[in-house]
């Protein structure tokens, strides 16, 4: 996800911070990824996706400080599903086989369904057509106003 948004990889997930990413303008970013369960085994079906999206009471390491109340810490949520289904190409490193989608946290803020998840279905309803890993910066930038 930072290589997508042309931030140093050095800057990635810093221990302990209440979001995964900042961009050099301050906005951050909370990344969550997911996949269908494929097995080498046979199997009946794929796993259903979902993303947890849950409220998390903040830490600020420097003042070892915990917040009172949970909330969303990140301006915006990056999802990235590896959306690729077959069992003998699937390759989890070519970005060609990962879909993104991105969402304001006010807009999971604002949802009237679970506070604490995500499904798929939903993913479309809020972000609406997934991009893939060049046309990522679009939406982050679209979500970030």
């Amino acid at each position: 996800m930072a290589r997508a948004l042309g931030l140093p990889t050095e800057r990635v997930r810093e221990a302990w911070r209440t979001f995964d990413l900042r961009t050099d303008n301050g906005l951050s970013i909370e990344v969550k990824s997911t996949a269908y369960d494929v097995q080498s085994w046979a199997q009946k079906g794929l796993s259903a996706i979902q993303s947890v999206v849950r409220k998390r009471l903040g830490w600020d390491a420097d003042t070892n400080v915990v917040e009172i109340e949970a909330r969303r810490h990140a301006d915006i949520y990056a999802f990235a599903l590896l959306a690729y289904r077959d069992k003998v190409t699937i390759d989890q490193l070519n970005l060609a086989q990962w879909q993104f989608w991105v969402a304001p946290t006010a807009d999971l803020d604002g949802r009237t369904r679970s506070q604490h998840s995500i499904t798929l279905r939903s993913l479309y309803k809020l972000a609406g057509e997934p991009a893939d890993f060049r046309g990522l910066c679009a939406p982050v930038e679209c979500a970030a106003r």
